[in-house]
């Protein structure tokens, strides 16, 4: 399992720099045209955080506990095109929030009400590849600044729990997307993430729009 994880993490590693050393390989002659864009999606997960139960441990209160998943995460979403083959996206990634419950070593008969909501912020590179017509292909690679925020609560059961805590750090996102140009300036966006959580992995099917609003001519 964790050799897996390890693999894992150092394809992501490369990915990444292969998107960043792209950027300096990528002749003058592609400087055509640069421009700003922004954009936004809805998508699908069944991301299901598999650390709350070692968090509570960490906390000397463990307990098993369970979560729902499938949940709808939403990604809005700035960047500049520097030229037709390379971009620098910043970007809101929301994965929702789950639901579920947790007992506790010491209190076995009671059933907390569960929450964790994991949100963060996205800044990475962005590959494209072109395709004929109205095609293009883009890998995208970065940083996710994540933010996990966890709540244990129940006043039933024969005693009182009150948890909660939140963590922040870092992690690699990549991903891979496929646009099509419904017009000059406006693309439709179908995009798979994978993005690393503490030792999770959230896993994302995203459809969206990405428009372009300001053109820097050569």
């Amino acid at each position: 399992m964790i050799d897996a994880r390890l693999t894992t993490s150092k394809v992501k590693y490369l990915l990444c720099t292969l998107i960043i050393s792209l950027s300096y390989f990528m002749p003058h002659q592609c400087l055509a045209e640069s421009f700003w864009y922004a954009g936004g999606s809805l998508g699908y997960t069944a991301y299901d955080s598999q650390n709350l139960e070692a968090d509570l441990a960490d906390r000397q209160v463990p307990g098993s506990s369970t979560l729902d998943d499938n949940k709808i995460p939403w990604h809005v979403f700035v960047g500049y095109q520097h030229n037709r083959y390379l971009g620098l996206e910043f970007g809101y990634q929301y994965l929702d929030r789950q639901h579920g419950s947790t007992v506790l070593v010491s209190q076995p008969s009671v059933s907390a009400e569960t929450s964790r909501e994991t949100d963060g912020f996205m800044l990475g590179l962005n590959a494209v590849l072109p395709i004929k017509n109205r095609y293009a292909i883009q890998l995208t690679g970065g940083v996710y600044l994540w933010h996990v925020v966890t709540a244990v609560n129940s006043l039933s059961g024969g005693g009182a729990i009150a948890i909660n805590f939140d963590d922040r750090s870092s992690g690699i996102y990549t991903g891979l997307k496929l646009q099509y140009a419904l017009t000059k300036n406006t693309s439709f966006d179908v995009q798979w993430l994978e993005i690393s959580v503490e030792d999770d992995v959230a896993r994302l099917l995203n459809l969206g729009f990405t428009h372009r609003f300001l053109t820097i001519s050569d």
